[in-house]
């Protein structure tokens, strides 16, 4: 279990810590190819840090996730009712 751990540590850091630099952007621009890779990232934290027993991390990872899930939609609803219809 800590193999697996460990690997899907490494696997969701390395995918999430790239795109979190350019989090302004993928929300600006609605990157969803990018934010979803980011969601995916997240669950392959908390997975990993669940199978290696630690919890707290595992939750924080989880809220974290779920918390900008909540900021892309309102992003996405604020950005759709500041562009001006079809003319």
């Amino acid at each position: 279990m800590r193999i697996a751990s460990a690997l899907l540590l490494v696997a969701g850091y390395a995918v999430a810590l790239p795109i979190l630099f350019r989090f302004r952007a993928v929300f600006r621009e609605r990157r969803i190819r990018w934010f979803v890779a980011f969601e995916l990232a997240e669950l392959a934290l908390v997975v990993g840090f669940l199978l290696g027993g630690r919890p707290v991390p595992a939750a924080i990872n989880a809220v974290a996730g779920v918390v900008l899930a909540g900021v892309w939609w309102e992003t996405g609803r604020r950005v759709a009712a500041a562009r001006p219809g079809p003319t």
